[in-house]
């Protein structure tokens, strides 16, 4: 007989869910419970009304926590009984795969929620790194225009140090080779500037400068700037312009003719001399001068006479600055002897293969003071406190500069070497 039985299992501990499933809202499944306590008396079961075996079974929940199946047949008691052996909770196999399905799906779905996450995690960290490889390479390929920049830059100062490098060398060759380098050179001439010529100019200026219209001797011969406000009468101005006129004149006879020795041996030019054939006009130039030496150096009278003549000229000239109206033996010998010591100085100087150059007022550069490595104040100026002297107008030349330039083989020139620095006198307006 054909029917289909409405069977309710009720308990107070528990039901059993046939198919694992139980009906939600919107068709979705619920995770199932299985849960079945004691069977209840077989007198209790309430069958409902016949249905065809084909129609599938419907079981409504109670608050009893009734069981709701679907099934298309009525279970066997003993399948009924077999599922509650000894009062356990045996689960049937259909249950038991709808459970586990449920739980491996659900730990399918959270393992991919954190794929993705972790997967976008790593697309941005790529993202992040390739732009930064990107800025790197950018930085890279200015480095590298910067870097050849540098290179360039740097070969041409080679180039320059390296002529630098040859010219010191040659230049410390002669030096060395000579008897007199660059820095005892300088010192004697701050000796003899410094020192004796300004003490024979103490000892015989005039108290005052009484005669009239001198300034324009002085500016004849370069000695005073045009136009110069200088007071004529002051206590230092004697003794201030006659250290001027004895400077100008040693550098003069000395210091512009390599051939002083001899009146007869016509001025020698040696900025006039131009490449290639200032290496050989140098070399003859020194070499006549050795001969020169050599041919009079034996006659002391013949060199104090020429000298003596000399000391008598600039004592007539610059008369009106000296307390000696007369010729004075005394001051005569010592201006003599003074020049005599500059003279063997300039002997030794026209020996080096050099151009020797003196500079006075005529020199733009030295017609306003500037601080620097050729120019410095008069002593008497630079005790004074609080002076500003920059950019003011020279006013006297007391010493002029006096540079050297080494000529190398080929006839190149050397920078120019400081052996005294001009010293001056600046305006006080």
């Amino acid at each position: 007989m054909e029917h289909t039985n409405h069977l309710f299992l009720t308990s107070t501990t528990g039901v059993v869910h046939g198919n694992g499933l139980s009906p939600t809202h919107g068709g979705e499944r619920s995770p199932p419970v299985a849960s079945v306590a004691a069977p209840a008396p077989a007198e209790k079961s309430n069958l409902g009304p016949k249905r065809s075996r084909t129609d599938p079974a419907t079981y409504t929940g109670s608050s009893e926590n009734q069981v709701h199946a679907h099934d298309r047949g009525v279970p066997r008691e003993g399948e009924v009984q077999g599922k509650y052996a000894q009062g356990k909770i045996v689960q049937s196999p259909t249950l038991a795969q709808s459970s586990t399905f449920g739980t491996r799906s659900q730990g399918h779905q959270a393992n991919g929620m954190a794929s993705i996450s972790e997967c976008d995690k790593h697309t941005a960290e790529i993202r992040r790194q390739q732009e930064r490889i990107d800025r790197l390479k950018g930085e890279l390929r200015m480095e590298r225009l910067h870097s050849k920049q540098l290179q360039s830059e740097i070969t041409e100062q080679a180039h320059v140090i390296n002529n630098i490098h040859s010219n010191n060398i040659s230049r410390l060759s002669h030096g060395v080779s000579s008897n007199l380098p660059d820095d005892r050179i300088r010192a004697e001439l701050q000796k003899l500037f410094g020192e004796t010529a300004r003490d024979w100019c103490l000892n015989y200026q005039v108290a005052e400068i009484a005669e009239r219209g001198v300034d324009a001797l002085l500016v004849c011969n370069n000695i005073l700037a045009d136009n110069a406000n200088i007071n004529m009468q002051g206590k230092t101005t004697a003794p201030i312009l006659l250290q001027a006129a004895l400077a100008k004149t040693l550098c003069e006879l000395f210091l512009t003719k390599p051939f002083f020795l001899q009146d007869w041996v016509s001025e020698f030019i040696d900025g006039a001399i131009k490449e290639p054939a200032r290496e050989a006009t140098i070399t003859w130039r020194v070499q006549t001068g050795e001969f020169l030496e050599m041919a009079f150096s034996h006659s002391e009278a013949h060199l104090e006479a020429i000298l003596n003549k000399r000391a008598q000229r600039f004592a007539r000239q610059y008369a009106f600055l000296l307390c000696v109206q007369d010729f004075d033996e005394n001051m005569c010998s010592e201006l003599v002897e003074l020049m005599k010591r500059f003279g063997k100085l300039a002997i030794q100087l026209w020996r080096r293969r050099v151009l020797i150059m003196v500079d006075g007022l005529e020199h733009e550069d030295l017609q306003h003071f500037r601080p620097g490595q050729d120019m410095e104040l008069e002593d008497s100026l630079r005790r004074l406190g609080g002076l500003r002297s920059d950019g003011r107008p020279v006013q006297v030349i007391v010493r002029p500069r006096i540079t050297a330039q080494m000529v190398h083989l080929g006839g190149k020139l050397a920078e120019k070497v400081v052996w005294s620095k001009a010293v001056v006198w600046v305006s006080d307006a």
